[in-house]
């Protein structure tokens, strides 16, 4: 045994490290190439999803009052308004558009209030029926919000939201998830 040991030269090591190299990067590329094929999801079609919003959807919030959302097309876009509306009378608005980003894989919102202050959410489709988002104002480095909506029907949809402000760190609790329904 120890003769055959001394009889190897440099070179039959060389070969060997290279073989083994060689085998050691076809591995490396096989499981990556694997890992790329099975974490490669559907991608899903922003534009066509957030078609889904069109329309006008209230949310009563208590007797004689609701929130009513406004999504109206613009080309790939949408016009996004909303109101709070107390015995008839309206008490809270803002207005938006919702827009995708150059490679179509995210929505980009903007909306002022009437206070003039100015949001801005990035989110997408995680599923046909789910959107998730971030919200962040210009005051703050984090998103101090994040928003689910859940499309339950053509005529309904749900939203909750996680609200963290200035702190960093999440709540471990959505709040209480509230029900839109298409009225026209």
């Amino acid at each position: 045994m120890w003769g055959k040991l001394r009889m190897q030269t440099p070179k039959s090591f060389i070969m060997r490290d290279s073989i083994s190299l060689i085998i050691c990067f076809l591995l490396v590329w096989c499981f990556s190439t694997n890992l790329h094929a099975q974490s490669a999801e559907e991608k899903l079609d922003q534009v066509e999803l957030m078609k889904q919003l069109i329309g006008i959807w209230e949310m009563p919030i208590g007797e004689n009052s609701s929130y009513i959302i406004e999504f109206v097309p613009v080309g790939e876009a949408m016009y996004l308004k909303e109101e709070i509306k107390e015995n008839g009378e309206l008490t809270l608005s803002s207005v938006g558009v919702w827009g995708v980003s150059p490679d179509k894989n995210t929505i980009t919102s903007a909306a002022v209030g009437d206070d003039g202050y100015i949001s801005f959410e990035y989110g997408k489709f995680v599923s046909a029926n789910k959107f998730l988002s971030e919200r962040f104002r210009d005051d703050q480095k984090h998103p101090t919000w994040i928003h689910e909506f859940e499309i339950l029907s053509p005529e309904s949809f749900t939203i909750r939201a996680k609200r963290r402000g200035e702190q960093m760190t999440w709540d471990a609790e959505w709040g209480e998830r509230v029900t839109f329904n298409k009225i026209q």
